[in-house]
Order: structure tokens, then C-alpha cells, then sequence
């Protein structure tokens, strides 16, 4: 026995000289004649919109799966309306899968409440994942669960997105720290010099860190945003707009390597797998490798562009056991970073420092150790009248 058919309008249909139109109700069907049609289009739009307001459309009950059943239903989804390669599809379905509880339950059994606890990362399924819980994980990682929510929704397994204006909780079990000027100098030539030897990804890093580009904006560079004549770089904003930025002299001759033979339409940085913009962990993955190889604590895109205010051309730099020595008192700023080939810095002591008199050495000493000199004799003269005005 077939299913009853709603309510609905059909035609027109030609007959002759006239237009049939046929309205069908319950109650039965009628037909109507009209001599032109235009005046038959007039009358489907009419019983079409009376039929809309008298019998509403009652969308069909939808079945509930298993959480598991929907996750093999969302992998089949990416795998063939989205642009992404099976590798990532992999990987978003074991991050999902690995974070998730109690796949038995059904779709619709997890409210609001119970995904701001999951965001926390304290529940026991999290173990699983193998991965150190920085920031940046728990972004990652909640942004593929808002996502494969939002398909449920849009599925009618959920009458609402529960993750929606869910954050990332907790105390991060590690995080990135910014990079100390002498680390960050010794970076700066490691990456200087795989960037002049081809690389585009450490030119890539080197463009967050020199110029302070966010890491989207790296990764949608494209050849012809660089005018080599004038030497500047065409950044585009999150608005839109566009502005043109100086590239400084020492990314140059690695830029310049980087054009070579390339048209203006391609990205700096090449596509991913899918043909379109890297994700973002290509640049985060960049960092970490350059990282090791100056055999430098990790640190992050982000960290990288906040050292940007410190960096300047051709600066002088503090050892690092000297800087630290002098942090505590304020008197010492901080040295800016030059980028440029790293150097070793010579190790400074304080009590050296204390101990070492201009008029007793003969040698001359440089501005820097002159600097510091004088900046020691001061905190302890200023150390010294403290004790004097304090009581016995």
C-alpha cells in the first residue's frame, strides 16, 4: 500500500487553446482552466500558497543513532562532500573518537552542561590521546567536536548545538614560553640560513617573527603580493583591507630564492594535500623543528610574533647570564633581537663585573661591560645607604 501523498498543486498542463491546473485535497482534486498562461502560473502560486497555510508541511521523524553510528555516518560526510584528504579525515575521527565517552549512548545525550565538563580535559577518555594539553591542543581539539555537533544539528539529531560558546578550561599542563633574546638569536640563523638555502617554510616562520604576520596571513601569501621592485609585502587584514609593509634587507636574498620562476598566482608557501591553504599546524610543525635544530626551548607562531617589537637591525645583544642578572632591578632594558646570523655571546659573571676596575686593568673595556660596570657600583651604593638608614 503506497504512503497518502500531502496536499498539492500540479501543472498547468496545456490542452488545446487553454491551461488546465489541477489542485488536489484531501477531500479530493479539482481542476481549473485558464485561457492564458500566465494566468494559469497565477492560479499555482494562489492554491499553493492557501495549501502552505492550511495543511503545514510536517517534516519526517528522524531516527537516532548511537553516538558510534553517527561517527562512521560524519567520517563518510568529510570523506566525500568535503575537500579533505583521507589522512585528515583520519585524524579528525581518532581525535573525536579518543575524546568523546561512552559511544554507546545516543547522539542527543549530550547537553550543554556535560560539554562544558568535557572541556576541562579531566575526564579519563582524554588519557587516550597521547597529547600534552597546551592551549592550543584544547582549541584544536574542541574545535573538531563543536564541528562534527554542528553536522548533528544540521542532521536533526540535536535540536541545538551544545558546544556552542564552549571554551577550552582548566590549567594547561604545559604551555610555550617566548623565546630569551640569546635563544631567539640563535634561532633567527638557524632559520636565516635554511631560508636562503630553499626553504620556504623557514622563510615563513621568519615572516611571522620579523614582520609580526599571524600565521593565516603567512599561509595565504601569494607570489604576486610581493613586489620585489619596491621591496614591500601586501598584507590583507581580517576586514579585508590591504597594506603594504617594508620587507627588511636581511629576508631579501631568501625571498628572492623563493620567487625564482614562480608565477604570481601561486602561494608562498605552496597548497596542502586538498590543493588549498596549508592548515595551520604547518607553520606551528615549522617552528618546532627549527627549534630543535638550535637546540632551543619549543615555542609557538604566536610567541614568535611577540618578540616582533623587540626585533631591529644591526642592535647590540646581551649575553644571556648578564641579562639575567640585571632583570631583577629594572635598570637594564631588555636588548632588542637583530636579525641576523647568530653569534656567540661571551659569558658574563656579576661578581666579575664587581670585581673588575677600569683603572687597574689596562685593557679597555667596551661600552657594553662599561654599562653594566656602572650599573652594578650603582645598585650597591644604593644597597649599601639602604642599610645605613635602616635601624641597628
Amino acid at each position: 500500500m503506497q504512503p497518502k501523498r500531502p496536499p498539492r498543486v500540479l501543472g498547468p498542463y496545456r490542452e488545446g487553446l487553454r491551461w488546465r491546473v489541477i489542485i488536489i485535497r484531501p477531500e479530493g482534486r479539482r481542476s481549473s482552466i485558464a485561457h492564458t498562461q500566465a494566468q494559469a502560473q497565477e492560479i499555482v502560486r494562489r492554491a499553493s500558497r492557501s495549501l502552505a497555510t492550511e495543511f503545514p508541511s510536517q517534516p519526517p521523524p528522524v531516527t537516532i543513532p548511537a553516538l558510534s553510528v553517527a561517527l562512521h555516518e560524519y567520517e563518510r560526510w568529510l570523506a566525500s562532500s568535503q575537500k579533505r584528504s583521507a589522512q585528515t579525515v583520519r585524524h579528525t575521527l581518532r581525535i573525536l573518537r579518543a575524546f568523546l565517552p561512552e559511544h554507546e549512548l545516543a547522539v542527543d545525550a549530550m547537553t550543554p552542561k556535560a560539554a562544558r565538563a568535557l572541556a576541562r580535559f579531566q575526564h579519563g577518555n582524554v588519557r587516550r590521546m597521547r597529547h600534552s594539553y597546551a592551549s592550543s591542543t584544547r582549541r584544536a581539539v574542541l574545535g573538531h567536536v563543536h564541528r562534527f555537533y554542528q553536522w548533528a544539528t544540521a542532521q536533526r539529531y540535536l535540536p541545538s548545538n551544545p558546544f556552542d560558546g564552549v571554551r577550552a578550561a582548566g590549567i594547561s599542563r604545559t604551555t610555550e614560553r617566548r623565546l630569551h633574546p640569546d635563544e631567539a638569536q640563535t634561532w633567527i640563523g638557524v632559520a636565516l640560513a635554511e631560508a636562503e638555502a630553499g626553504d620556504v617554510r623557514a622563510l615563513g616562520a621568519l615572516l611571522v617573527l620579523a614582520m609580526r604576520l599571524r600565521t593565516g596571513q603567512v599561509l595565504s601569501l601569494q607570489v604576486g603580493d610581493i613586489d620585489q621592485e619596491s621591496l614591500a609585502l601586501r598584507v590583507h587584514a581580517r576586514s579585508g583591507a590591504a597594506s603594504w609593509l617594508p620587507i627588511p634587507h636581511e629576508l631579501r636574498p631568501a625571498l628572492r630564492v623563493a620567487l625564482a620562476g614562480r608565477s604570481g598566482s601561486e602561494l608562498l608557501l605552496g597548497t596542502g594535500k586538498t590543493g588549498q591553504v596549508r592548515p595551520r599546524n604547518y607553520l606551528w610543525r615549522t617552528v618546532h623543528r627549527l627549534c630543535a635544530e638550535a637546540k632551543v626551548p619549543s615555542t609557538c607562531p604566536r610567541s614568535l610574533r611577540g618578540l616582533g617589537h623587540r626585533l631591529q637591525i644591526s642592535s647590540e645583544r646581551l649575553s644571556r647570564r648578564l641579562t639575567l642578572a640585571f632583570a631583577r632591578s629594572r635598570r637594564l632594558q631588555t636588548p632588542v633581537i637583530a636579525l641576523r646570523r647568530a653569534r656567540p655571546a661571551q659569558s658574563v659573571r656579576a661578581a666579575d663585573l664587581l670585581s673588575r676596575s677600569r683603572d687597574t686593568d689596562g685593557e679597555d673595556q667596551s661600552s657594553l661591560f662599561e654599562r653594566a660596570t656602572g650599573m652594578m657600583n650603582q645598585l650597591q651604593a644604593a644597597l649599601l645607604a639602604r642599610r645605613r638608614r635602616s635601624p641597628e
